[in-house]
């Protein structure tokens, strides 16, 4: 991860959409796309309606700041990562973002932007330039020839000598841009490198209802008949999981130190093998029952197949030959380990030694009573419950749903509340089952909307 100690991160909360709970929904998802990024802490992002108060916050040279709905794809942020940690490395610039060219003067659309805070905390902390109906005296600005696209787009602004002019600023920034060339400072717009990295989902006042139950439909995948919303609904689609992870690379930090009892039941997600690492460091018996879960078929069935089928040894030849098994049935062809051969190797080294240790305990997992469910833990609990053991068992219970309460996808499709309410409904139908509080293991759900107010 590049270095962010000199970056602070906000969210400019506008509403735009005049809706609260979509704004909540897009600031949550901005947040999450920030930790990713920078591996910011959600809460501690700020949130305001102000950037005055936002630079006041911010403790750094540079802010940071997007508005809700502004994100980043998984695959696009070990880039988005890298570019931004060099953006800040020109202290000279007083700001990079969307330099917009109305026509009438300059300004930074307001989706995101890096805003140098030293400069602007040495030169009088200027007001940024909100929506004006009168006209204002700004200095004289040059721009560059080039457009980034278009004819408003300039890749650069940079101080003009001459008097100052009386304009009726249409874009925000406005005052920032005047106040800051006026002492000979420049604006660099974003390049085509951080552009294509990044998402923004447009306000539409008239249509915020749509927008909102359009997202809230992730799973559904159902039409939408505005052309803008549909678009947006499906860059968000899309990121909805639906491959399988081979190996699983989260990390193991969530697991509890051993209590002496083995685990009775197990009821862990089908993906990877953090469910032997929590065995492996829990403890586990012949009488140990194990019901895997999963939202996707095709990944039931790699695990049911690897115990049926695999001695443990030679994994990348018999990964491979499953692999294609399930392009075949299942018609996929997303398997989401990069490297499955180095991912495996990595967790055999760090959590059982060596590839003796892991065939031993493998050998002894196999042996174990298996469930395979189709479910989703978020919308309709009710398959997993049926496949839970109708007699109480000896043992400590244990629950592993890995980050499925804040997958990326999910902050926009359910609100916080309810990723809350069926955390807990989980818990108690498993507490239920077993007479006794379960272990659990993984992300419990994060309200990533509500960050640091300022």
């Amino acid at each position: 991860m590049g270095d962010f100690s000199r970056i602070s991160a906000a969210i400019w909360r506008r509403n735009e959409f005049q809706n609260d709970e979509l704004d909540a929904r897009l600031a949550g998802i901005t947040a999450y796309s920030i930790s990713k990024i920078m591996g910011s802490k959600y809460n501690e992002i700020h949130h305001s309606h102000s950037i005055e108060k936002i630079l006041l916050a911010c403790q750094t040279d540079w802010c940071f700041i997007q508005s809700s709905g502004h994100t980043y794809s998984a695959q696009n942020v070990p880039l988005a990562r890298n570019i931004l940690a060099k953006m800040v490395e020109n202290d000279e610039v007083a700001a990079i973002g969307h330099l917009m060219d109305d026509k009438v003067y300059f300004g930074l659309h307001h989706q995101v932007m890096l805003l140098n805070k030293r400069l602007w905390e040495e030169h009088g902390r200027p007001i940024f330039g909100g929506t004006v109906t009168t006209e204002q005296s700004v200095r004289p600005v040059r721009r560059s020839d080039e457009n980034v696209h278009d004819d408003y787009t300039p890749l650069w602004l940079a101080p003009a000598s001459g008097p100052p002019i009386q304009v009726k600023p249409k874009t925000v920034g406005w005052n920032f841009i005047s106040h800051m060339s006026g002492l000979g400072y420049s604006f660099d717009n974003f390049k085509s490198d951080f552009r294509s990295r990044k998402f923004f989902c447009y306000p539409q006042k008239k249509n915020s209802a749509a927008m909102l139950e359009a997202l809230r439909d992730t799973s559904q995948r159902g039409e939408v008949e505005d052309a803008r919303i549909a678009s947006v609904a499906k860059r968000f689609r899309i990121s909805r999981p639906s491959g399988i992870h081979i190996v699983n690379n989260e990390g193991n930090g969530d697991i509890p130190p051993p209590s002496g009892e083995a685990v009775g039941l197990a009821v862990f997600v089908a993906s990877g093998f953090k469910s032997n690492i929590i065995l492996h460091k829990l403890g586990f018996n012949a009488d140990t029952e194990v019901v895997f879960y999963d939202v996707d078929q095709a990944t039931l069935e790699f695990k049911k197949r690897l115990i049926a089928h695999w001695n443990g040894q030679n994994f990348l030849d018999t990964a491979n030959q499953v692999i294609e098994e399930l392009r075949s049935e299942y018609k996929t062809n997303k398997f989401t380990d990069v490297n499955i051969d180095l991912s495996y190797q990595s967790m055999i080294k760090n959590s059982f030694g060596s590839e003796a240790g892991w065939v031993d305990h493998w050998m002894k997992f196999r042996q174990l009573r298996f469930s395979f469910v189709k479910a989703d833990i978020l919308r309709d609990q009710q398959p997993l419950v049926n496949a839970l053991p109708s007699a109480q068992r000896e043992g400590r219970p244990v629950l592993w749903t890995s980050n499925i309460f804040n997958y990326g996808i999910e902050i926009i499709g359910m609100e916080f509340q309810a990723r809350k309410n069926a955390h807990a409904s989980l818990m108690g139908h498993l507490r239920a089952a077993c007479g006794r509080e379960p272990v659990f293991v993984g992300q419990t759900p994060r309200d990533y909307a509500s960050g640091t107010w300022v």
